[in-house]
């Protein structure tokens, strides 16, 4: 397999990984992760709950990889 930093033309393919993600110790950290994420390029593709209580959210990085961050 390639490095992407040695064949920056790769970056950005998922190369199988659909999405990842960070589960949350507190839903209140909901907001600072969305923050951060957005801070480092990131892109709010949805955002909600799984049930009351339960935030979730779904960002892209700069490289086109969906990054799941959830509390539960």
């Amino acid at each position: 397999m390639i490095a992407f930093e040695q064949d920056p033309a790769q970056a950005g393919k998922s190369a199988g990984i659909a999405h990842f993600g960070f589960r949350l110790t507190s839903p209140d950290d909901i907001d600072l992760a969305v923050a951060e994420a957005e801070r480092a390029g990131g892109k709010i593709l949805r955002r909600g709950e799984f049930s009351p209580g339960f935030p979730y959210v779904y960002v892209e990085d700069p490289d086109g990889y969906e990054i799941e961050i959830w509390f539960e």
